[in-house]
């Protein structure tokens, strides 16, 4: 049903205003045929493993029908997509929503995954500026200007004071985005390739600064250095969302004790990663390689609303601090 034409031909009509809820619908329907309650088929579905403990063949077909509602709903958005962009009315709270579940369901997509992490091993650069890429993407699928959308995004905090839910599903497409990252880099390190390159990259001004960091880090307890770094977050994940020239721009309006802190940052994050990669390694090592390999996913109630619960994201160019993913 899911990839028949005719549904993408429903999917698709512009006077459906959210296709991925109108196909919870199509597939809620299916139910009806086997003579069984919709509500109580789709909870039996989100407990699979408990009823069918072990049966592969069954996770496995679960695990494809997920799949397919999240491809089916990625193109049909795209089937949507309007010739004419929004470039000054802002964007309505339903359009957010939309938002967000689009961006974490194209998170979850093995070809999504796929291209993060060939970026990885081919550049040795974190993916995050490419997944800020797919997510500006998705907001001109959705009909709304890049710049502009980011711009309405930034404003989520001022524009929906009161609106919880959708704080929530902002933080839940933050973290959408952290855990697409962090998938790929650890899907990279178990594979025995090399550590990312640090965000600083050839910058001749911080890499002078380096073994000035380097030794007040030596100095410092190691509560101090989990001071830094909690003291830092925030701004480590503005700079890190930020492009090559934008990096540059903003680390020439700092003074140089800030540059310093930044350095050392740095430093102590690149230091934690790599002690968690050796750990990491040490476990694979220890097991033979022979890890357990599950048959099944994290998908919960998605089983039946692809999207639900995703209110998973990253950073945009310039966003407000909260936005960010490192």
């Amino acid at each position: 049903m899911m990839q028949s034409s005719a549904t993408m031909e429903i999917l698709k009509d512009s006077s459906v205003p959210r296709p991925g809820l109108k196909l919870i619908e199509l597939q809620r329907a299916e139910w009806d045929a086997l003579g069984v309650d919709r509500d109580t088929g789709c909870s039996c579905l989100d407990q699979l493993h408990s009823f069918y403990p072990g049966d592969a063949e069954l996770l496995q077909a679960r695990d494809t029908f997920v799949l397919t509602a999240q491809r089916t709903y990625v193109a049909a958005l795209e089937a949507r997509r309007p010739k004419k962009l929004e470039h000054k009315k802002a964007m309505k709270r339903e359009a957010i929503i939309e938002f967000f579940d689009a961006c974490n369901t194209k998170m979850d997509l093995p070809e999504t995954q796929e291209r993060l992490y060939r970026h990885l091993a081919d550049t040795k650069q974190m993916p995050n500026q490419l997944i800020i890429t797919i997510q500006r993407d998705m907001l001109e699928v959705l009909g709304v200007e890049k710049e502009h959308g980011c711009n309405c995004l930034s404003r989520i905090a001022q524009d929906f004071p009161q609106d919880h839910e959708l704080h929530q599903r902002f933080e839940g497409w933050r973290h959408k985005a952290q855990q697409a990252c962090m998938t790929v880099v650890k899907k990279h390190q178990v594979s025995g390739g090399d550590m990312p390159s640090t965000p600083f990259g050839d910058n001749p001004e911080l890499c002078k600064l380096q073994e000035k960091a380097k030794k007040e880090i030596d100095e410092m307890t190691p509560a101090d250095r989990g001071q830094l770094i909690t003291k830092m977050q925030k701004k480590m994940e503005v700079f890190v969302n930020l492009p090559a020239e934008g990096r540059q721009s903003y680390m020439k309006r700092l003074s140089e004790a800030d540059r310093l802190e930044f350095v050392k940052t740095q430093i102590l994050m690149v230091s934690l990663m790599k002690q968690q990669w050796q750990q990491q390694q040490q476990m694979v090592q220890q097991q033979d390689g022979q890890c357990p390999k599950g048959t099944e996913s994290s998908l919960g109630s998605q089983v039946s609303e692809p999207g639900r619960n995703s209110a998973q994201l990253i950073g945009e160019v310039a966003p407000p601090q909260q936005q960010q993913m490192m």
